[in-house]
């Protein structure tokens, strides 16, 4: 592609999205959008693993149409739920004190013991937390610093192989010459996360259709991750079982509930069913909707409580994706279960200021920054 173009795609729990765009004066700029609903995953497995490489294909179709050029390499976000994040040390030792050269940075990069890693996963990603000098500090920029020894505290980000097979067969049926895979969760904690925020320390959450994941977030690097199955599809679940109603139903209420109010047993919420309006109580819904995003929430904690990272007073927590972020009231229930302030974060772009496209968003943000 011309003008440093770039071609991104993201696999939702519920939508693939491609995204086409490059660096303008204001901003990321979007040439095309193309996305489409699909079984999405569960546990680490795709639920149709049959029609991914029909969906693809036909969004990189469309967006070839829709740009008049053809997509040569495709940047891929690889789901939270397809990663491990983990942490580790690595010592220099110098036979004298010696001022800090890129190159001794670089060394750890290049010399980083990967033996841990097991045949089932593939590293994709790698960089610094921070440096201690002379075991008396701990810093990030240690440039032109003189000490006798280093340590470096890493982030290593890995990649289930089969994940990786899958797309590599898929990209290849589809005609895509080269690609490359990005961690999600990075991208999105980069993109959607105050700068200042990412050195001190933050927590990210991003629920989806069927799945949520939990990072930690320091110094511009994920330092730890987790993951389970839950989101926002489980409440439009629960509307169908306890209502009686059906998925397209669901949604409507879903999109309806307020949880920040507390309603009369008088109030109702309205909907179209079979083409006609119907009502149903607010107490009655708001409960069931209540009680998954407690469930939810209460997942989130537990694994918050088994981060080794510090989680003090100070550290933020922030919500994306669509799972949660359409529903009013939601992130006032999570800041009381997490007994912190949740904020809700979305794409800056005006035109794209959604939760559900936070991560396409993002990732084609750190293609562009990476590009840069």
């Amino acid at each position: 592609m011309t003008r440093k173009e770039f071609a991104v795609i993201d696999f939702g729990s519920s939508k693939i999205v491609l995204l086409v765009g490059f660096k303008s004066k204001d901003g990321v700029h979007i040439l095309t959008k193309c996305e489409a609903e699909y079984d999405g995953f569960m546990e680490g497995e795709f639920l149709n693993e049959e029609k991914l490489s029909e969906i693809v294909s036909q969004l990189v179709i469309e967006a070839e149409k829709s740009t008049s050029k053809r997509i040569t390499k495709l940047f891929i976000g690889v789901p939270d739920e397809f990663l491990v994040s983990s942490m580790m040390e690595e010592e220099l030792h110098f036979k004298k004190p010696t001022r800090i050269k890129e190159k001794h940075l670089q060394w750890f990069l290049e010399n980083i013991d990967l033996s841990f890693i097991p045949e089932t996963h593939e590293v994709i990603h790698i960089a610094p937390i921070s440096y201690s000098l002379d075991q008396k500090k701990v810093v990030l920029d240690i440039t032109k610093d003189v000490a006798s020894k280093i340590v470096a505290y890493l982030s290593i980000i890995t990649a289930e192989k089969k994940f990786l097979e899958l797309m590599s067969h898929v990209m290849k049926s589809v005609g895509i010459a080269e690609i490359e895979y990005l961690p999600t969760c990075l991208a999105t904690s980069s993109a959607l996360v105050d700068k200042e925020d990412q050195k001190k320390g933050v927590i990210l959450i991003d629920v989806g259709n069927v799945t949520t994941s939990v990072c930690a977030v320091l110094n511009h690097s994920v330092v730890q991750l987790m993951t389970f199955t839950s989101g926002g599809g489980l409440i439009s679940m629960d509307l169908m079982n306890m209502l009686k109603i059906g998925y397209v139903e669901a949604e409507q209420l879903k999109r309806k509930t307020v949880l920040s109010i507390e309603p009369t047993k008088d109030d109702y919420y309205e909907i179209y069913k079979d083409n006609k309006l119907v009502k149903y109580y607010s107490q009655t819904v708001n409960d069931i909707v209540k009680a998954r995003v407690e469930s939810i929430a209460t997942y989130i904690r537990h694994c918050m409580d088994q981060f080794s990272v510090d989680i003090t007073s100070e550290t933020n927590v922030y919500l994306t994706g669509g799972g949660l972020g359409y529903l009013v009231g939601a992130t006032e229930i999570l800041s009381q279960i997490l007994d912190k302030k949740v904020k809700l974060v979305c794409p800056k772009e005006l035109q794209y200021f959604r939760p559900d496209y936070a991560s396409s968003m993002a990732l084609l943000d750190m293609v562009i920054d990476i590009a840069e």
